[in-house]
């Protein structure tokens, strides 16, 4: 019982990891979307 729940445990802060990472990706495509988008309108 107890091994099981350290065995969940450690699946929800893995994905709780993945899913972070997933934003931190989403959020720096964002900004590479809105630079480019500048960038063209610069030119």
């Amino acid at each position: 019982m107890g091994a099981s729940w350290q065995e969940s445990k450690s699946k929800d802060e893995s994905l709780r990891k993945l899913e972070e990472n997933f934003q931190n990706l989403e959020s720096k495509a964002k900004g590479k979307d809105q630079s480019q988008l500048i960038g063209i309108e610069s030119t």
